[in-house]
């Protein structure tokens, strides 16, 4: 009896054992890619419209899963826009309220969430590499070469072994210079003559009234663009690859998703990002795949924000987001359960000055300090940006006509949905927190190397 009870404990002590091995072990979680691509506009994608074939790869990508065509960031920058990506938080929230700015402490993010539940994490970044971003094992500033970036990524994914990863890649071909290569220039323009060389000079010394392109220079800038654009397309296409032929495409969750858009010429003079709070540039292309869980040719057309990019990667992973993520899932909506709603805001800001608030019928956007952002380091030319401005997306979906003085009762309605916001996000306490912050030298030293004027 005492032999048989000495191996019955034994017995249980071994079954013990092997339940906290089970439950200490990594459960068997999908992989997730997470791919941001730079100054990307949809209207320029096929899948949103776009006529010119500038993103065959893009736009099957978005038809084999769920699209959501009101997409909006917070901000036309990238650094700030990705930290809202990352953390479900707005730059009044984390901190990251202009390029080379670092987080505030303590902030949460989706990479720090995943590496605490054993995720492999790494992030090979062809722009915003030093921007202090944590809970990655892996972290490569490739200084606007998607190129290299693309082969580090290749390189990683060897090195990972059975543990879920989390792979970031942010691609930066489509930024400012507008410099593609000679061929892909002549198929969106051909015949073209004119000065337009894509420099970022030259779109400088435009915004700064200095010459004035004729409407044929415009439309060939916006042409080296669209080039552009194809180009980042077939990078696009080569990082699904990696996933692709290593059989992992049914085990990897990919997220696709823009920094902010480009204002390519469509108020003052400007071809960039950084000044604009419109959907030139607040808009931005969203979609997910994941075979057998995200049925294909799903779109979304119910107004989305950047803070739910975190919360539904996870959702789908499997995990709960933290309390301090402000972004909704979207997960439900990615695999056709339910629809997406229509009384959400989408919230935007320049720097500290101006705010913005986007509905499905209507963008308000409020500079009650008159600021004007520089154009150049002088501050002698500036964007405008008047005091109070209303749109109507179903009348004006250019945001051409200001109808803030004719609707009077809805721009005080949204003016005051506005101010309430900024409240609850202490906007006053973060604005004398964010101005006496400057730049690190180093990330200024970066941020000029790769054609930013601040």
């Amino acid at each position: 009896m005492r032999v048989r009870s000495i191996r019955g404990r034994a017995r249980d002590l071994v079954v013990l054992g092997l339940l906290l091995v089970s439950c200490d072990r990594t459960p068997d979680r999908p992989h997730v890619l997470l791919v941001t691509v730079d100054t990307l506009r949809p209207d320029h994608l096929g899948e949103y419209g776009g006529p010119l074939g500038t993103s065959p790869a893009i736009d099957a990508f978005l038809r084999s899963g769920a699209t959501f065509s009101r997409a909006f960031v917070p901000r036309g920058q990238t650094w700030p826009s990705l930290a809202t990506i990352l953390t479900s938080e707005y730059p009044v929230d984390h901190g990251v309220r202009k390029n080379g700015q670092p987080f505030w402490p303590g902030i949460p993010s989706l990479a720090e969430v995943l590496h605490d539940r054993r995720y492999a994490t790494a992030a090979f970044l062809a722009n915003a590499g030093g921007a202090g971003w944590t809970g990655f094992e892996v972290l490569q500033d490739l200084q606007g070469d998607d190129r290299k970036a693309i082969d580090a990524a290749d390189a990683w994914l060897d090195t990972v072994g059975k543990r879920p990863f989390f792979l970031w890649v942010h691609l930066f071909t489509s930024h400012r210079p507008y410099t593609p290569p000679a061929p892909l220039a002549q198929r969106y323009d051909p015949g073209y003559a004119g000065p337009i060389d894509g420099s970022i000079e030259q779109m400088e010394e435009i915004a700064r009234r200095e010459w004035e392109p004729t409407p044929q220079d415009v439309r060939h800038m916006i042409a080296l663009y669209d080039a552009e654009v194809r180009e980042v397309d077939r990078r696009f296409q080569e990082l699904l690859r990696l996933i692709d032929d290593r059989g992992l495409r049914e085990r990897t969750i990919v997220a696709f998703v823009a920094d902010h858009g480009e204002e390519l010429y469509a108020r003052n003079h400007y071809f960039s990002h950084s000044a604009s709070i419109y959907d030139t540039v607040l808009r931005v292309p969203l979609g997910f795949r994941w075979p057998d869980s995200i049925p294909g040719g799903g779109l979304s057309d119910g107004v989305v924000e950047a803070i739910d990019v975190a919360p539904t990667i996870l959702q789908l992973v499997g995990l709960p987001a933290p309390e301090e993520f402000l972004g909704i899932s979207l997960a439900a909506i990615a695999r056709g359960q339910r629809r997406g709603g229509r009384d959400r805001r989408a919230w935007a800001e320049l720097e500290d000055r101006v705010v913005s608030l986007r509905t499905e019928d209507w963008r308000f956007v409020y500079n009650p300090g008159r600021f004007e952002y520089p154009l150049d380091a002088e501050g002698n030319v500036t964007y405008p940006i008047r005091e109070q401005e209303l749109y109507d997306e179903k009348a004006d979906p250019g945001e051409r006509f200001d109808v803030s003085a004719r609707e009077s009762t809805e721009t005080l309605r949204m003016r005051l949905e506005l101010e309430a916001w900024m409240r609850a996000h202490d906007w006053e306490a973060a604005s004398r927190r964010h101005a006496e912050r400057g730049i690190d030298p180093a990330a200024r030293e970066l941020l000029e190397s790769l054609g930013y004027l601040d």
